[in-house]
């Protein structure tokens, strides 16, 4: 169990990286792509849960001659996801200290340009940049960050293990049906 764990969280922390990477050399950094690189990080992120559902797969055929529990899929894919975002929120750090530190300055002036434009009424516009200016604190805490983006891998990471979990699960009718 140990050995799957390990080498689907890698691979799905691993394909995060790459994804992300390859985003950023492709997109960039420019205010004029966060909406794109928003939509195409949600697209990576999901796209390499797929580790999960190998992973589980993996241990239900190579591992427990395959049967699979429901909370066996749990825990194997939770772990996988937590290996991922452990990955993710590393990356995070080094993209937000070391690879773009004006990254939140920019974001912030991003979103206050975007909500003065945006034709509310001024109510509307002052209570928005009121939510922002609040918002920025924890914006301005690179660890903070960090761990909303470990949560955000983990947690798809956890609705895709819940979803094959409880797609690949074996029940005692069923294991009895196959030995007959």
């Amino acid at each position: 169990m140990k050995n799957t764990i390990l080498k689907f969280g890698v691979l799905y922390g691993l394909s995060l990286l790459v994804g992300f990477i390859a985003s950023y050399l492709v997109l960039g950094d420019s205010p004029d792509n966060y909406s794109r690189s928003e939509v195409v990080g949600y697209t990576i992120m999901l796209l390499s849960s797929v580790a999960v559902i190998y992973g589980i797969k993996d241990y239900k055929e190579n591992y427990n001659g395959g049967t699979l529990t429901f909370g066996k899929g749990i825990v194997i894919g939770s772990a996988i996801s937590a290996i991922a975002g452990l990955f993710f929120g590393l990356y995070m750090m080094f993209y937000l200290i070391w690879l773009n530190p004006t990254f939140t300055e920019t974001y912030m002036d991003y979103s206050e340009q975007k909500i003065r434009q945006s034709g509310a009424s001024e109510e509307v516009i002052q209570a928005q940049l009121q939510e922002l200016q609040a918002y920025s604190d924890f914006m301005n805490n690179d660890f903070l960050q960090s761990s909303v983006m470990f949560a955000t891998v983990f947690m798809i990471g956890l609705l895709v293990t819940i979803i094959s979990s409880a797609a690949m699960r074996t029940t005692q009718h069923s294991q009895n049906m196959e030995q007959n």
